[in-house]
């Protein structure tokens, strides 16, 4: 409740990074293709998590951000599958869930966790036990990224 509403009057996402954040990260869950964008932005509005004078803003920001990685082949449309916050079991037994994996016909895997927050030393230990897990399933060649998503267009990569 505390980043619900903000000492200047706003509320939701606009009162705190921390929950817009959160907000963005859940509907780039939902996107496999660059097409999934509006509906899924559309969705966040509809549940209330999103005010609808944002939807524009954030339509357009999210569509900047996955055309600033496509040569990465992250948002790829043809001959991949990609796997969206989908659970696996670690070796310890403890459930992984990675935001996003480009599981290539190659057998190669490609890993991409989402951060709308600042650099933290445990990302990259959770990202290094998505990639770890991935190589245990038998992937040929398996890379993690963690991608700060920035609003001031100064994205950060990480290469695990």
């Amino acid at each position: 409740a505390a980043d619900y509403f903000g000492p200047d009057g706003l509320v939701g996402p606009d009162a705190s990074n921390r929950l817009r954040g959160l907000v963005l990260h859940d509907i780039l869950a939902s996107v496999s293709v660059p097409g999934d964008l509006p509906r899924a932005v559309d969705r966040a509005v509809d549940a209330g998590e999103l005010p609808r004078e944002d939807r524009d803003r954030t339509v357009h920001f999210l569509e900047a951000e996955i055309a600033s990685v496509a040569a990465r082949g992250w948002f790829a449309t043809e001959d991949v599958r990609i796997l969206n916050e989908s659970p696996l079991i670690g070796a310890d037994g403890t459930e992984l869930r990675p935001d996003r994996v480009v599981l290539r016909p190659d057998g190669s895997a490609l890993i991409i966790d989402y951060k709308f927050g600042k650099q933290d030393a445990e990302h990259v230990t959770q990202v290094r036990s998505y990639v770890d897990a991935y190589r245990a399933l038998g992937h040929a060649s398996v890379t993690g990224t963690l991608w700060y998503i920035r609003e001031n267009g100064t994205d950060e990569f990480v290469e695990v």
